[in-house]
């Protein structure tokens, strides 16, 4: 699976249905510090090409 294209597909299917990208990012953010909340550390990892 080439998961640059599933995102990419995922994110027009999205807004095909009138669900804005940003809030597709504010949605996951929220889900990810839920889940952080059961770790007494947690270690991030981020890529430059996603920065806007």
């Amino acid at each position: 699976m080439d998961l640059e294209k599933e995102t990419k597909r995922i994110d027009l299917n999205a807004k095909f249905f009138g669900i804005d990208t940003l809030l597709l990012m504010e949605n996951a953010g929220r889900c990810v510090a839920e889940e952080c909340k059961n770790f007494s550390k947690i270690l991030i990892f981020s890529h430059p090409k996603n920065q806007r």
